[in-house]
């Protein structure tokens, strides 16, 4: 008489499910039940968005997530801190997952263009779509990425900053005495600040350095092992810290224990902060002035290697590139 009927049907992952329904009579509920099951089937086959309970939640729970399971481990926090400080929290964060559209995500990115270049808001896009195949992938959000249909900002490529060959032996006579091996090796090899900490003495091996590790982690940025060729001029520097270090690593602090990660190099090449990185401005030492060097800052120095055979500077990633791929010092490029 006044009673609920309840349909039985398989759903789009394939479970068998008992859904209330406001059918008044057995014939109805039958023909409720054949509707329900057609439109399970179009999410199965993709033609339909699947049912999300609860509205799936929030975009920034699949975010908060994301940073858990798998940023934790990453070589650098940059990108977690970039998350919680510019989606998380925010107003499209907030938004239940079954609201979001491409569309959505643009009108977010095109604000956040007001305030981040247009590199940074790529990252953007990047965590989010990353977060999202990652949720499918988890069958936490099981729908389409949709960030497949916004399109990327442009970048603007500029040519990279590097210090010139006369600027390299005045800046590092330059720095304090404690910090002239590690700003050297910073600058003749290329090396990562979190790969320059965690340098070992067993991590030379024919001329070459191998970059095995960043840090607290045992493996770089990068994801592999790369062998670095040894310029002449950087082993001095390089035995001299080996000699001074109290532990296996090659630049500890006092202690012998590791530096930590968010160590400000600048203070101590006594160059101003600007910002994330090192100042470029005209060295404040006394030394410095007179030669007219700029501080290093971390893009700088990983722009900045000199070749194993020749006293030319180039790309350090295309110096490493060539160690790593041939197994052997990169050939000298032209002058």
């Amino acid at each position: 008489m006044g009673g609920t009927w309840y349909l039985q049907v398989i759903d789009a992952a394939g479970r068998r499910r008992c859904l209330a329904s406001k059918a008044t009579s057995k014939k109805d509920a039958k023909a409720l039940a054949i509707k329900e099951e057609a439109r399970f089937e179009r999410q199965r086959l993709g033609h339909e968005p699947v049912d999300l309970d609860d509205g799936g939640g929030t975009v920034e729970e699949p975010m908060g997530w994301w940073i858990d399971k798998f940023l934790r481990r990453a070589a650098s926090d940059t990108g977690a801190s970039s998350i919680r400080k510019h989606i998380i929290g925010s107003v499209f964060g907030k938004l239940q997952l079954t609201q979001v559209t491409a569309g959505k995500i643009d009108l977010f990115l095109t604000d956040k263009e007001e305030e981040l270049s247009a590199k940074s808001v790529n990252h953007h896009r990047g965590d989010l779509s990353r977060a999202f195949t990652m949720a499918r992938r988890m069958e936490k959000f099981p729908r389409p990425n949709p960030v497949a249909d916004v399109p990327k900002r442009k970048v603007v490529k500029r040519l990279p900053d590097y210090q010139r060959p006369h600027e390299v032996q005045p800046l590092i006579a330059s720095l304090k005495p404690k910090w002239k091996p590690l700003f050297a090796t910073a600058l003749y090899t290329g090396m990562r600040k979190g790969e320059l900490f965690a340098l070992r003495n067993g991590d030379f091996d024919a001329g070459v350095i191998l970059v095995s590790r960043s840090h607290d982690r045992d493996v770089p940025k990068g994801g592999r092992v790369e062998a670095v060729p040894i310029n002449e001029e950087l082993v001095p520097y390089l035995k001299k810290a080996m000699t001074a270090s109290p532990s296996e690593l090659v630049f500890p602090n006092d202690d012998g224990t590791m530096l930590p990660k968010h160590t400000a190099l600048e203070q101590y090449s006594g160059a101003p902060c600007a910002g994330r990185g090192w100042s470029p401005a005209t060295s404040t030492s006394a030394a410095g002035k007179a030669a007219g060097t700029r501080k290093p800052r971390p893009t700088r120095t990983r722009s900045t290697a000199r070749s194993a055979t020749s006293g030319s500077f180039r790309s350090a990633r295309s110096a490493r590139s060539a160690s790593t791929t041939c197994g052997t010092p990169p050939r000298p490029c032209c002058s």
